[in-house]
């Protein structure tokens, strides 16, 4: 199961890659922001089916590093790459501390 998870991480990630290269190639940075949209709602869709299956803990990650998505893709629409950025350094490590915090909670 491990292993198919990996191979569908790769090539969704190459999938999204080709597809922000064609979109950003195509429509320019409008294109680019139309694909970020697109994964904000995919991100809010998986919470919303995490808050069903009540996986309250899961839901609250994934939403805070879809914040942290949406901090980013603010700053794309504004030109701006310090808030670009400061959206990326946000994430990584909020992520982190969530790989430490995480297992304590699955304890119990």
């Amino acid at each position: 199961m491990k292993d198919k998870m990996k191979l569908l991480g790769a090539l969704v990630f190459l999938l999204g890659m080709s597809l922000s290269k064609y979109m950003g190639n195509k429509y320019g940075v409008n294109g680019r922001l139309s694909i970020g949209v697109f994964g904000v709602v995919l991100g809010l869709m998986v919470v919303i089916v995490l808050i069903y299956r009540k996986k309250y803990l899961g839901a609250l990650v994934v939403f805070f590093t879809f914040l942290f998505f949406i901090i980013g893709l603010i700053g794309i629409y504004l030109d701006n790459i310090y808030i670009v950025i400061a959206g990326l350094i946000l994430a990584l490590a909020f992520l982190k501390i969530m790989i430490k915090v995480l297992p304590r909670f699955n304890k119990k």
